[in-house]
């Protein structure tokens, strides 16, 4: 028992010594208003996924991630062109089952092939052009042996974990799933980057899964009425290493929060955190595009001195700002969209009611959509036309929940002319309930007394909803007349009379 324990140790010395004299940090991010470009094809196994790609890109210099979508054209090709400001991690997916993760350059193309009927991730993936080494290595990996991997099976089990209410219990439970992961992650067969990279993020996410679990432990004693505090002793082995001054972990999903995680784990955890000094140095920039991003204009001096502090960045911020201006000065000029509100106490069926009740005596098509939904954006586009030309006779209303991101919605919106809806998770699915709708997009065509006289999953097409659209008007018109002949015999007796 006694050799069997320092068998344990020894290994345990191993792994340390890895994390502190091997780790082969990566450079600095470039940083550049180039956009970066990324394309490929996809050879699907098989006709049942979906036929659009979508990129998840951690951005360095914003508050959130942005998703960004691209069909695929019949030969499974896909292309996407965005300016991040520096070089950027990215998560790219295929349906549910393919998920890739990447580093993209400024001013650079990376290019993929992805052949789903490739069973081993060796030749299913095929990275090429900028950072084509770093790529390839990283999704060679199997989900077992990347950084996420533990954080994803403690937290899909999240319920499990919490219900003895036991820090240490949970610690110790976790503890040897981290050093398993970390042996995992050394003894693969990848390049000492791809290496260091996914053990540094582990180790963030492992003190991510343990500053989670404390925050849980507080919430559920509050709500009991009493105040409950963590032991610094909890974070002990997962603070004593300095993991986030490594540029590495610039590229890692959390890489725009480490300032702020450094400073809050020295002040609750009574480590010494440092980060990694890029975020200093592009810090001015963070601030302007976090005012951009909030719809605030950057004045003439905010500007001039992003560009003696950033010349870098200068002209990728100056044209987001130029855009924010156009943008605000045509919602002024043709304020084609707003945003409609229901009581947030509402539930149930009232959902429903409450909605249309906002447009009685009207035809109104409703819109369920997401966005993240890619068929859905791609219908917008094709009823540009249908609403152009019914814009005076029926209410175009879209309706999205908290699926989509709400920042993402906002940006989105004032080009899809119409009335919009943003609902909480329990009246979106509280509304889908009553009106029977189990995927997006879906329509329902609503008459002048809020009945559903058609509804459709899936897009139907301009030429299906203009001919039950002119059924509608040609049923309102043939019930509109006879009232205006029978008002003006009104008139007529009033007179006599």
């Amino acid at each position: 028992m006694r050799y069997f324990a320092l068998y344990i140790l020894l290994i345990i010395w191993s792994l340390q010594l890895h994390g502190q004299d091997m780790i082969a940090d990566m450079p600095e991010p470039l940083l550049s208003s180039d956009a970066w470009v990324f394309e490929g094809t996809v050879v699907k196994q098989d006709e049942s996924y979906t036929d659009s790609v979508r990129l998840y890109v951690y951005d360095l210099l914003e508050p959130e991630g942005r998703t960004l979508y691209s069909q695929l054209d019949s030969a499974g090709y896909f292309r996407f062109s965005y300016q991040s400001g520096s070089s950027v991690a990215a998560s790219f997916y295929h349906g549910s089952k393919y998920e890739g993760y990447l580093l993209l350059e400024p001013g650079e193309t990376s290019s993929l092939t992805l052949d789903e009927r490739k069973k081993s991730a060796e030749w299913r993936w095929q990275f090429g052009g900028a950072h084509a080494e770093w790529n390839n290595d990283m999704n060679m990996l199997s989900d077992s042996t990347r950084f996420y991997s533990l954080y994803r099976q403690v937290t899909g089990q999240w319920r499990r974990y919490t219900e003895s209410e036991d820090e240490f219990l949970f610690k110790e439970t976790v503890a040897p799933m981290q050093q398993d992961l970390e042996e995992r992650i050394w003894s693969s067969s990848s390049s000492d980057e791809v290496k260091s990279f996914n053990y540094l993020a582990s180790k963030l996410y492992y003190l991510e899964l343990l500053s989670g679990y404390a925050m849980t432990l507080n919430q559920m004693s509050i709500q009991r009425g009493m105040d409950r505090s963590v032991s610094s002793v909890f974070y002990r082995d997962a603070v004593k290493e300095n993991i986030l001054q490594y540029n590495a972990l610039l590229y890692s999903p959390m890489g725009n929060h480490l300032k702020r995680y450094s400073t809050l784990c020295n002040e609750q955890r009574g480590s010494h955190f440092s980060y990694p000094k890029f975020l200093d140095k592009v810090d001015y920039g963070i601030k302007g595009l976090q005012l951009i991003h909030d719809k605030k204009l950057l004045t003439e001096r905010q500007l001039n001195a992003i560009n003696q502090r950033l010349p870098e960045l200068y002209d990728m911020i100056l044209s987001r700002n130029n855009y924010l201006r156009e943008s605000q000065l045509e919602a002024m000029r043709n304020p084609m969209y707003h945003i409609r509100y229901i009581d947030e106490e509402s539930k149930g069926k009232d959902v429903y009611f409450d909605l249309i009740d906002q447009y009685k005596d009207k035809i109104v098509l409703i819109d369920l959509w997401a966005t993240w939904c890619m068929p859905c954006r791609v219908a917008m586009e094709n009823m540009k036309p249908l609403k152009e030309a019914y814009k005076d006779s029926i209410s175009f209303v879209y309706v999205t929940g908290e699926t989509s991101s709400e920042d993402t919605w906002r940006q989105l919106i004032p080009d899809i002319k119409g009335e919009h809806f943003f609902l909480t998770d329990k009246q979106w699915k509280d509304l889908c309930k009553h009106v029977k709708v189990k995927s997006i997009p879906s329509y329902l065509l609503i008459d002048w007394e809020g009945l559903i006289v058609k509804q459709y999953t899936g897009y139907p097409g301009v030429d299906t909803l203009e001919k039950e659209i002119e059924k509608l008007l040609a049923e309102r018109r043939k019930l509109s007349s006879p009232l205006e002949k029978s008002d003006e015999g009104n008139d007529d007796v009033e007179g006599i009379e």
